[in-house]
C-alpha cells in the first residue's frame, strides 16, 4: 500500500474518522514493518500510529499528516506511482460510485499512473467497506439490545459513512466530494451529539420572557416527538427543525404547532417588539426626491450612462463616506454601470452572486473594516470544503490588521429554479451559522440574508423582503425599497459584542451536531408539500 495514499486518508472529514480508524491502524502497522528502523519517515509514521492508538482527535492527526508528505525518500510499498514531484497530499475518494484517486491541494506537478491510482482506491475502498459493515452490525446489535433507547438520544451512536451523507450535504457537486477539509475560520463551538432540549425553564412571573421560554420548551418537546418518528421535512417543518437546536423562527403568521404549544399573544408581542426595535423607516424626503429624478433620467429614451454616472459621482462626493446615502448612490452607480437593459435568462447561482447580489449589497455592508466575502466563488476555497454545512455562500467578516477576524453575518443565494427543499436547507443552515456566531463572539445579534431570484432562545426574525434590481428599469423598485435597505443598514451597524460572559455561560445552548439532524428529518423532498416559509 502506497504511504502517500495512507497519508491522504488522514485528511478525510472528522465525521468519517471513526469508521476508518481501525483500517488505518492496521495499514500503518504493516507499513512500519517494511521500513528501516530509525529512518526519519519511519519515526514520523510511528508517531502517527501512536496517536491513532491514543485516539487523538482527527484535527490533530490531520496536522500530523501534513508533515508526512515531506519524506518522499522512504521506500514505497508499491511502485504504482511513477513520479511525484511537489504534490502536497494524495486523497482517496471513498465515494462508492467513483473508484479513483485524485490529487488535492496546490499541486505544482504530479504524474500518476492512472491504473495504479484506481487500484489503490479499490483496495482501500474494499477494506473500508468491510470495516464499515462490521461497525454497522455491532451498532445494530447494540440498538436491538436497548429497545427503550432511541438512536436519536444515543450519545455513543457512531453513524456509518452512508448515514453521514446527510440530507444537508446532498447538493454538493461531485468534484467537491473529492477535497480535503481545511480550517475554515468560522466560529465553531462544541456541538452536541444528542438532541437535548434542556431542562424545563423556571416560572419567573416578573420576568418578561418567562412565558416565551416556557412555551418554547413545550414546543421543543412536541418537535422532539416528531423527530423520533422521522416526520420532519425541510419544506413544511423549517420552524420545527430549527427548534431542535434552540432557534425560534418567528414570522408574522405562526405555524400550527407553535400556536398549540405557545401563547399566541406572547408570540405576537415578541415578533412586534423585534420589528419595532429593528424596523427603520427612511424619511429623508429630499434625498428620495433626488433618487426619483435619477430614475426619471434612466427612463428617458437614449439616455447616456456616462452622464448619469458623472451625476451620481458628484452626489456621492457630497455625502459622508460610509453613510447610508453614500451606499445608496454607490449601489445606483453599480447598477447604471454594470446592469443590462434587459434581464439575463437562466441565471445560475454564481452569476446571481457576481452580477446582481454583490453590486447591490456591497455598498451597504462592506467597508475597509468589514468585508462582504463570497467563499463559493473562490475556486481554491470551494475545492477544499467537503460539505455544504461548512461553507455559506456569503460571509461578513471584520478586518483586524491583515487578517479577517469575527464574522457578523452570513448569506445564501439560490437561482429561481431552486425547489423549496433546497431553500429550506439554506435557511436552516443560515440560522445555525448565526446562532454559533452569537455564541462564539458574544454578539447582541447577527444579520443573515437569503436571496432567491424572483430557556435560552435564539430568535430568528425576517426583517425585510427585497426584490433585487436586475436591469436599469428596476431602479424604481430599488428606490421603493429604500426603507428596507435602511433597516438592513441600521441593524448591521448596531451589531456589537455586548453579551455578558456570565450571562452567556448560563444561558447559551449547544448547537445540534449536523449528522444528528439525519435521524429527525425525512430525507424525501416534494414541491407538493405545504411550505410555511415564503422565500420570495
Amino acid at each position: 500500500m502506497n504511504l502517500d495514499v495512507l497519508n491522504g486518508l488522514l485528511t478525510v472529514p472528522a465525521k468519517k474518522w471513526s469508521n476508518i480508524k481501525e483500517v488505518l491502524k492496521s495499514y500503518f502497522s504493516e507499513s512500519i514493518a517494511t521500513l528501516k528502523n530509525g529512518n526519519e519517515f519511519h519515526n514520523v509514521l510511528l508517531s502517527t500510529l501512536n496517536m491513532l492508538k491514543e485516539d487523538k482527535s482527527a484535527s490533530a492527526l490531520r496536522n500530523y499528516a501534513s508533515r508526512l508528505h515531506v519524506y518522499y525518500n522512504a521506500p514505497l510499498i508499491k511502485a504504482d506511482v511513477q513520479q511525484l514531484y511537489n504534490a502536497k497530499l494524495l486523497v482517496v475518494n471513498l465515494n462508492k460510485e467513483k473508484e479513483r484517486a485524485i490529487i488535492a491541494g496546490q499541486t505544482t506537478g504530479a504524474i500518476l499512473s492512472r491504473k495504479g491510482a484506481e487500484e489503490f482506491a479499490k483496495e482501500i475502498q474494499q477494506d473500508v467497506e468491510k470495516e464499515t459493515e462490521k461497525i454497522q452490525t455491532n451498532q445494530e446489535e447494540q440498538e436491538t439490545s436497548n429497545n427503550d433507547v432511541m438512536r436519536i438520544v444515543d450519545g455513543n451512536y457512531n453513524p456509518s459513512i452512508e448515514e453521514i451523507e446527510s440530507v444537508i450535504d446532498e447538493e454538493v457537486e461531485e468534484e467537491e466530494r473529492e477535497c480535503l477539509i481545511l480550517d475554515n475560520g468560522y466560529p465553531a463551538l462544541t456541538t452536541t451529539k444528542t438532541i437535548n432540549i434542556g431542562p424545563v425553564p423556571k416560572d419567573l412571573p416578573n420576568h418578561g420572557k418567562s412565558k416565551l421560554t416556557q412555551g418554547f420548551h413545550k414546543y421543543k418537546e412536541e418537535v422532539f416527538k416528531q423527530g423520533l418518528n422521522n416526520m420532519l421535512t425541510f419544506e413544511s417543518n423549517t420552524h420545527e427543525i430549527l427548534a431542535l437546536t434552540h432557534v425560534l423562527l418567528l414570522k408574522q403568521r405562526h405555524v400550527d404547532l407553535q400556536l398549540k404549544t405557545m401563547d399566541e399573544d406572547v408570540l405576537n408581542k415578541t415578533y412586534n417588539d423585534f420589528m419595532d426595535k429593528f424596523n427603520a423607516e427612511y424619511d429623508n424626503k429630499e434625498f428620495i426626491s433626488e433618487l426619483k429624478d435619477i430614475n426619471k433620467d434612466l427612463k428617458r429614451a437614449g439616455f447616456k450612462r456616462d452622464r448619469i454616472l458623472e451625476d451620481l459621482h458628484g452626489k456621492m462626493m457630497a455625502q459622508k463616506l460610509g453613510s447610508f446615502e453614500y451606499g445608496v448612490l454607490r449601489c445606483l452607480q453599480n447598477i447604471v454601470e454594470e446592469f443590462p437593459d434587459q434581464p439575463l435568462q437562466d441565471i445560475k447561482e454564481h452569476d446571481l452572486i457576481h452580477n446582481i447580489i454583490d453590486p447591490v449589497l456591497r455598498p451597504f455592508i462592506s467597508s475597509s473594516s468589514c468585508r462582504l466575502r463570497w467563499p463559493e466563488i473562490n475556486a481554491d476555497v470551494r475545492k477544499c470544503r467537503t460539505t455544504r454545512t461548512q461553507r455559506p455562500d456569503a460571509m461578513v467578516s471584520e478586518v483586524k490588521g491583515v487578517q479577517y477576524s469575527k464574522c457578523v453575518g452570513y448569506g445564501e443565494a439560490k437561482a429561481a429554479n431552486t425547489d423549496n427543499h433546497g431553500k429550506g436547507v439554506d435557511l436552516v443552515r443560515l440560522a445555525v451559522f448565526g446562532k454559533d456566531c452569537i455564541d462564539a463572539y458574544k454578539l447582541n445579534h447577527v444579520i443573515t440574508f437569503q436571496i432567491v431570484e424572483p430557556e435560552a432562545t435564539y430568535t430568528c426574525i425576517e426583517l425585510a423582503q427585497i426584490s433585487f434590481p436586475r436591469t436599469i428599469s428596476d431602479v424604481k423598485s430599488f428606490i421603493d425599497d429604500v426603507s428596507s435597505y435602511y433597516t438592513i443598514y441600521k441593524v448591521f451597524k448596531s451589531i456589537q459584542e455586548s453579551l455578558n460572559q456570565v450571562f452567556w455561560q448560563e444561558n447559551h445552548r449547544e448547537t445540534l451536531d449536523t449528522p444528528q439532524y439525519l435521524h429527525a428529518i425525512n430525507k424525501t423532498k416534494s414541491n407538493r408539500r405545504l411550505c410555511f416559509v415564503h422565500y420570495g
